[in-house]
């Protein structure tokens, strides 16, 4: 066979680097690389997706600039719940921990978008992602499909002490009673319950939609653009809303 489409040929060269690293992470590092993950850095190497506009950026900031909701915290096991209101921008997490912020779209076309982005105690990003969902689905599921899936990539990525942050107090509460609901929504809360508990560190929040800015741009990311998962980086557009965050932080 021969190769010319130069598109085909750099898939198979970034599936060569991937399986590479893969194997210097093992010998010299002693980590593994899951195969998903090895897939992820192939695609993160040569997915290069078309570049919104700058004025598309900022335009999506205005529209995300208001809303309010109420604070939530709860345990990995239910250990602990807190109310009250929350903070109307991003603030850094904890020493020691990161903060994964997750979070859904809906499109007219019955798909659903998923986003998320992970950051440290500077704000710094370590990691982004999206991905879509397809049929009709409530806004609540999605919002736990959502954190199931950024959860399970959360842990194989090695980020083992998280606050994790979602807009959604539907799913916060399903997971403060959980034992009182046999919804299937409960069902995929009861799975991230369960893979919260394979972190050393763990705590769910449910924060204001301002917060929860940088997770709502991959999200809708995703409805437009090819899904992917970025590693110390993310699409086009993302850095606008990370400085943004950042800059509040001070005013």
């Amino acid at each position: 066979m021969k190769l010319k489409d130069e598109w085909l040929l750099g898939q198979i060269m970034c599936l060569g680097w991937a399986l590479w690293e893969r194997r210097n992470k093992l010998v010299f590092e002693h980590r593994i690389y899951t195969v998903d993950q090895t897939l992820q850095r192939a695609l993160s190497c040569c997915m290069v997706p078309p570049q919104p506009s700058s004025a598309a950026v900022a335009a999506w900031l205005d529209g995300e600039v208001t809303g309010a909701a109420t604070h939530s915290v709860t345990r990995a096991h239910g250990a602990l719940a807190q109310a009250g209101p929350g903070p109307g921008r991003w603030q850094p997490p904890p020493p020691r921990f990161f903060k994964l912020n997750v979070d859904v779209a809906a499109a007219a076309e019955r798909t659903m978008g998923c986003g998320f982005v992970v950051r440290n105690t500077t704000g710094q990003l370590l990691a982004s992602g999206c991905s879509k969902h397809r049929g009709s689905l409530s806004v609540a599921l999605g919002e736990a499909l959502s954190l199931r899936w950024a959860l399970q990539l959360a842990l194989d990525l090695g980020f083992l002490h998280v606050l994790v942050e979602t807009d959604s107090l539907i799913v916060v509460n399903t997971w403060r009673n959980i034992r009182r609901n046999n919804s299937y929504l409960a069902s995929i809360v009861r799975d991230c319950i369960s893979i919260s508990s394979s972190f050393i560190a763990f705590e769910i929040v449910h924060a204001r939609r301002t917060a929860n800015m940088a997770a709502d741009f991959m999200a809708k990311y995703a409805l437009a653009y090819p899904c992917n998962v970025w590693i110390e980086d993310g699409p086009p557009g993302l850095e606008a809303i990370l400085a943004f965050d950042v800059a509040t932080l001070h005013d």
